[in-house]
Order: C-alpha cells, then sequence, then structure tokens
C-alpha cells in the first residue's frame, strides 16, 4: 500500500515539475514573462500570418459576411463607448473589460486549435496559452484582482455545445469570422494597453 501510494505521489509531483517548466511559445523571442504590451503585439503578428495563411489557403477573406448574424456566439468584443476608448478612457475598468474579454476567448481558440489545421497544430498551438498569460498579466494588474470572477462553467460548456451544434455557417466561415473577430479585439487592446501602461 505505501508502496503504491509513494509511486503515485512521485508520477503526480514529476507531472508537476513537467508543466511547471513547459515552456510558453513566446519565450524564445519575449523571454519567461514579457510585458503586457509586447506580447499583445506578438500575438498580433503571429496571428495576422495565421490569418493570411487562411487566405491564402481557403480563399475566405474576400468575403463580407458582416450581414451574418453572430451576436448569439458571444464572440467577445471592445464597443467604441466602453473604458477603453480615449473619450471615456478609466485604467482599472479598462484592465478588467481586457482581460474579461480575453479569458472569454478560451473556447474559440481552442476550438481554432482543434480544427483549423489539425495536420499542423504547430501553426495554431500557441492561441490559447499566450492569450492566457496575458489575461492573466493584465488581471494581475488591477488593484483588487480577486474581483474578477471566473467564467462559469455552464457558460464555457454552452459555448462548445453551439459551436459544435451550430449549422448557420459552413465551418469555414466559423473559424474565419472567430479569427478575425479576435484579431480586431487585439488590435484595439494592444492601443488600450499602450494608453495603459502611459497612464
Amino acid at each position: 500500500m505505501n508502496v503504491l501510494l509513494y509511486t503515485a505521489t512521485a508520477a503526480m509531483l514529476f507531472i508537476m515539475a513537467e508543466a511547471q517548466t513547459a515552456s510558453m511559445p513566446f519565450e524564445k523571442e519575449l523571454g519567461a514573462t514579457p510585458e503586457a504590451l509586447p506580447l499583445a503585439i506578438w500575438l498580433i503578428k503571429k496571428t495576422t500570418k495565421l490569418y493570411k495563411t487562411l487566405c491564402n489557403l481557403r480563399g475566405t477573406c474576400d468575403t463580407d459576411w458582416s450581414h451574418l448574424p453572430q451576436e448569439h456566439l458571444l464572440i467577445p468584443e471592445i464597443h467604441s463607448e466602453s473604458k477603453c476608448y480615449p473619450s471615456t478612457f478609466e485604467k482599472e475598468g479598462c484592465l478588467e473589460l481586457l482581460a474579461e474579454g480575453l479569458f472569454s476567448f478560451r473556447i474559440f481558440l481552442e476550438y481554432l486549435q482543434e480544427t483549423l489545421f489539425p495536420k499542423k497544430p504547430e501553426l495554431t498551438q500557441y492561441l490559447w496559452p499566450a492569450t492566457e498569460f496575458l489575461a492573466n498579466s493584465l488581471k494581475s494588474q488591477l488593484k483588487n484582482p480577486d474581483c474578477m470572477q471566473p467564467i462559469p462553467d455552464a457558460i464555457d460548456d454552452d459555448l462548445v455545445h453551439k459551436i459544435a451544434m451550430y449549422t448557420g455557417w459552413t465551418p469555414a466561415i466559423l473559424r474565419h469570422t472567430i479569427l478575425r473577430r479576435y484579431l480586431k479585439f487585439m488590435d484595439t487592446a494592444a492601443s488600450a494597453i499602450q494608453s495603459i501602461k502611459t497612464s
């Protein structure tokens, strides 16, 4: 019994050590703990390159799908009247909005990682890990980080179900829309992070 307990404990410690030493996808270029702005810019550059690759391979970027209904998918966005725009800027509110939005992208980015280029995971595997790191970095700058509640599992499960069952668009349009909306969010986020940094 003691031998089994020791073996199980040793295995768990090994797994934890592996997780702690696993490198993030941006480490080689930005170091282990990059600041928020360089990481946001890195994400924009990487994802823009991915977007162009998708355009060249699938030819889905010349189509205007803005008329298609998107609100029920709950893809995060930053509205012009939010606390992250110059006319209504407020540091604490903007930090919370950015972090919350980035955390809310998890289901969508994991969907892209699984379905966009399944035979070439290296093209997309950075998406959620780097975005989560950025979200946590921004959250840590809040005066009271604990005020941010984690997204309930029920909401995430509902989104997974909606994405899996959604038949309003082809998968190509859905993936393209998520990627385009993510880039739009990140462009606004980078500008907002610059304002936060100088405020």
